[in-house]
């Protein structure tokens, strides 16, 4: 639904809101809204007379500055989270059917009760909910516009982000979890990915190295083990390749 780059927000409130059938006109308004639609159906119908119908446990996103007319068609709950932020692709009305509606209730609802009952800390957990809400989106908006094909790849991309320090993990091994060839499994990886599965594979080692040795705890050696390399002389070059320097310098002097 947004952007997968990160952004900054602020919650203004969040509200549980109910309507009896009817006709009404909401003006535009300086931020953002998030809505879950608990009961109920209605039409919304914007200045360029588009329709859209929305049903219960839709997630709806309105921009700032959006007018529009909405008809209840039934009685309806929803839970409204107003809030500013500036999203790179925010500036369009969109709807999202739920596939999880259990989980969008119940993370509407802990951000209603954090905002009614503002425990000790409520402005961090619910910043935490509200990255759950979007977190969510997320998965569900990529899951709905993949191809079979792709959710196969995610699942071997995902066996590789989880078994790195695995030096026997090899393209064979995630080629099969996704249930193709290795042949075609290289192909479709590249395609969707723009990498090999092997320059991929190297690729996120390298990055969990670079975290490895930054944080000071673990030399050379001990990150090229944990990142699956062979050895550490393979490690280095392969690092040094990629990063441009090697392992060693970016180990902070004590």
């Amino acid at each position: 639904m947004f952007s997968q780059e990160r952004f900054k927000f602020e919650i203004l409130s969040v509200l549980s809101m109910k309507f009896a059938p009817s006709v009404r006109v909401s003006l535009p308004r300086s931020y953002n809204v998030l809505v879950f639609r608990r009961r109920g159906d209605a039409e919304l119908y914007d200045e360029e007379s588009e329709t859209v119908k929305l049903r219960a446990n839709d997630v709806t996103f309105v921009p700032p500055n959006y007018k529009y007319k909405i008809n209840s068609l039934t009685s309806e709950e929803v839970t409204v989270i107003h809030f500013k932020a500036d999203i790179k692709n925010g500036k369009e009305f969109k709807n999202l059917h739920s596939v999880n509606p259990a989980r969008f209730e119940y993370l509407f609802e802990k951000a209603l009760s954090c905002w009614n009952k503002k425990p000790l800390g409520f402005a961090y957990i619910l910043d935490s909910v509200f990255c759950s809400i979007l977190a969510e989106l997320e998965i569900q908006c990529a899951e709905e516009y993949s191809t079979s094909v792709e959710i196969n790849v995610r699942k071997a991309i995902d066996e590789m982000r989880m078994s790195l320090s695995d030096a026997d993990l090899t393209v064979e091994r995630a080629a099969k979890l996704s249930g193709y060839s290795s042949s075609y499994f290289r192909r479709i990886f590249r395609q969707i990915t723009g990498q090999t599965p092997r320059a991929y594979l190297i690729s996120i080692r390298i990055e969990r190295a670079k975290t490895l040795l930054e944080s000071g705890y673990y030399n050379v050696e001990q990150a090229s083990a944990l990142c699956g390399f062979d050895s550490p002389k393979y490690f280095s070059t392969s690092f040094k390749k990629a990063v441009g320097v090697f392992p060693s310098s970016l180990i902070p002097k004590r």
